[in-house]
Order: C-alpha cells, then sequence, then structure tokens
C-alpha cells in the first residue's frame, strides 16, 4: 500500500493540482476569506468569553455606600461586612479604604490649614494601615509611601494601634514630625511626613474606646468578596444602610446575554456557509479524481487507498491555505482592526480542526456516494 501510494496516489495528486489549476485558486482564496473570517470571530468570541469571565466575577462585586441609618453609624457598618458567620471574605477592594473625619455635628469634612501651635485640630481623609492578622482578614494591604520626613509605622504601633500618624505635607505644609493633633476626639502624635500622598493612621487606633467613632465616615467602596452575598447578610444591610449594595452584573447582564446570542449565531452561519462552500470545491475535485481510483481499486487497490487518494488532493490544499490564514490574521488583521485579540496556537487550531471534522464528514460520505453509485462499495 505505501508503494501505491507513493508510485499513484501522490503523483496524481500533484498532477491533479496542476491541471485544476483553478479550481485550486479558488479554493485557497476560500480559504483564506473563510478563515480569516472565522478567525476574526472567534477572537470576538475569546473576547465575549472573557466578559463572562469578568461578568462572573462582578456577580461578587458589590458598590457598598455606608452611609447609615439613623441608629446605626459608618464604621459600624463597615465592621459589620467583616463578620464572617453572615458575609463572605472580600477578595479585593476596587479603592483603597478612606475613612474621613468629619467635624462633630456636620455633614461634611473640613479644610483645616496647618497653622501654628503645638496642638491643632485636624479634619482630614485617613488611609488605614492593617497588621498582618487585619490584612488578611480584609485581605487589604496598604503600599507604603516614600517618606519625606520621619519614619513609618512599626509593627508594633501597627498591632497595638498606637497614637502616631504619618500626614501627607502637600495638605499641612506646617506640619513638622514631632507634632501633636486631635484626631477622631484623641491626641495623637506625627512620627513621619509624605508628599502627595493619604494621611495614615493604624486601623487598630479607632478600636479604641476612647475614640469618637461617631466622627467616622467610609467611602463608597467597590468590594469584591469570594462569593455572592447571601439573602440574610443582604437583608441585614438594608436593615443598616441608607441604599442597598449594588451591582454591575445586574446592569450588564442582559447586554451581555444579547451581544453572546448574536456572535454565536453569526458564527454558526459562517462555519455552516464555510463547510458548504469548501463541499462543492471538494465536489469537483473528487470527480476528477474518481475515474482515476477506480482504475487503481479494480487494479487491486484497496478501499482504504481510494479513501486516501480522495482526501489527500483536499488536506494538501488546506494545510498551506490554513497556515497562510493563520500569518494573515496574526499579523495584518489583528494589527490593523482595534478591538481584535490575536489568537494562540491552541485557540487558532480548535476551530481548525472543527472546521476540518465537519469537512472531512461531508467528503466521506460524498466519496462513499460515488463508490455505491459505482458499486465499488
Amino acid at each position: 500500500m505505501r508503494n501505491s501510494i507513493r508510485n499513484v496516489i501522490v503523483p496524481n495528486t500533484l498532477f491533479l493540482i496542476k491541471r485544476e489549476r483553478k479550481t485550486v485558486l479558488i479554493i485557497v482564496l476560500s480559504i483564506l476569506f473563510a478563515l480569516s473570517s472565522l478567525f476574526v470571530l472567534f477572537s470576538i468570541l475569546h473576547s465575549e468569553i472573557q466578559e463572562y469571565n469578568e461578568l462572573a466575577v462582578e456577580k461578587r462585586t458589590y458598590l457598598v455606600d455606608f452611609y447609615p441609618r439613623e441608629e446605626s453609624n459608618f464604621y459600624d457598618n463597615f465592621s459589620l461586612l467583616f463578620e464572617r458567620s453572615v458575609f463572605p471574605r472580600p477578595e479585593e477592594y476596587g479603592l483603597p479604604l478612606v475613612f474621613g473625619e468629619y467635624e462633630e455635628g456636620t455633614t461634611g469634612n473640613s479644610s483645616i490649614a496647618a497653622g501654628g501651635g503645638r496642638y491643632r485640630e485636624l479634619r482630614a481623609k485617613w488611609q488605614f494601615v492593617f497588621g498582618k492578622k487585619e490584612s488578611y482578614e480584609l485581605n487589604y494591604e496598604v503600599e507604603v509611601p516614600e517618606l519625606v520626613e520621619g519614619r513609618w509605622f512599626t509593627e508594633q504601633e501597627i498591632e497595638e494601634g498606637s497614637n502616631c500618624v504619618v500626614l501627607d505635607k502637600s495638605r499641612f505644609p506646617g506640619a513638622s514630625v514631632g507634632d501633636n493633633f486631635t484626631a477622631f476626639g484623641v491626641y495623637v502624635e506625627v512620627i513621619g511626613l509624605v508628599s502627595g500622598e493619604d494621611n495614615f493612621m493604624p486601623f487598630s487606633f479607632i478600636k479604641q474606646p476612647q475614640v469618637d467613632k461617631g466622627l467616622i465616615s467610609v467611602d463608597s467602596n467597590l468590594i469584591t468578596f469570594e462569593k455572592e452575598i447571601s439573602k440574610a447578610g443582604l437583608g441585614k444591610l438594608e436593615s443598616v444602610l441608607r441604599s442597598m449594595p449594588t451591582r454591575l452584573y445586574d446592569d450588564n447582564i442582559q447586554a451581555y446575554m444579547i451581544n453572546a446570542v448574536i456572535n454565536i449565531v453569526i458564527i454558526g452561519l459562517s462555519i455552516l456557509i464555510v463547510s458548504f462552500n469548501l463541499f462543492s470545491c471538494y465536489h469537483r475535485l473528487v470527480d476528477k479524481n474518481i475515474p482515476l481510483y477506480k482504475v487503481v481499486y479494480f487494479c487491486g487497490g484497496t478501499k482504504g487507498l481510494l479513501y486516501i487518494g480522495l482526501l489527500l488532493p483536499p488536506l494538501v490544499i488546506i494545510t498551506p491555505s490554513y497556515l497562510i490564514a493563520c500569518s494573515i490574521f496574526n499579523v495584518f488583521i489583528s494589527k490593523v482592526f482595534s478591538g481584535i485579540n490575536p489568537l494562540t496556537f491552541s485557540q487558532l487550531l480548535l476551530p481548525f480542526v472543527f472546521f476540518m471534522g465537519i469537512c472531512t464528514l461531508y467528503v466521506i460520505n460524498l466519496i462513499s456516494s460515488y463508490l455505491r453509485k459505482e458499486r465499488i462499495l
């Protein structure tokens, strides 16, 4: 059989391709156009899948506004989210955790100019620094900024919630290391200065009983939890918050589903059209091959030899056409059109295998019908 393939099948395949140059050219151009279009569609579908994965994350991501009902306060609402018996563990925060210190009896924070004197009243925005245990529980760590003057907190100061702070010198140009301020009704010492950053203090500081927690506010924050909040958890939040946490997922799911269905339908129709197009081209090649392989069969060739011979020309044509289409897509199409992402080798190969599988089934069916018609089978 190997001699038959080498002496009959391969020469005939090359001769057929040379003789049917126009048909081969039509097939090659058709494959190049079809595969390039399919790769674009698959790239769009791949982007849709990525968006779906992001959408799955959005199901666990809530925009939480900690503004309290009258019977609660900001700090209580913030602490409530970390009761493990009710709420899942946070996975990521969309923004730095920033707490505001407000003037007593007001609804907004005041701008305080750093002036002379040893003691100055401070009203500002604070970014809290967490200890190791708190960082694990909150799944959030503060990046240590570059200091202009002084030092950063020691691990002991962070864990114990010592009365010390690091200030933003650009916001408080008159502040110096060693100064004392009042923060949340408690005196604190300035141990360091940064520029263009937030003001920092240990998170454990506000757990002290003497801290006036009624002066604390918490900015709205996007929080991604390890899983969705249960109905019981949402009900508990509803009882203490002015507005319920919202999810981007609820706003995006409908638009995503419509786009996904449209893309899948377009890809399915494109694959169907391409398959039928190549089937008609194979039909012509099979027509040209049948007389020779009938002779081969009656001269002792096996059915397997016939199938190899009839399938070889399309495969010889499609393989280089596929490689050229891959190059066109990765080198030109993905560079020219915005929103088209280059596909990996496996992503390029999977559509081709699927596409070739469909076409091969068509060809086998076509060949079988020819052989049955000629009473060869």
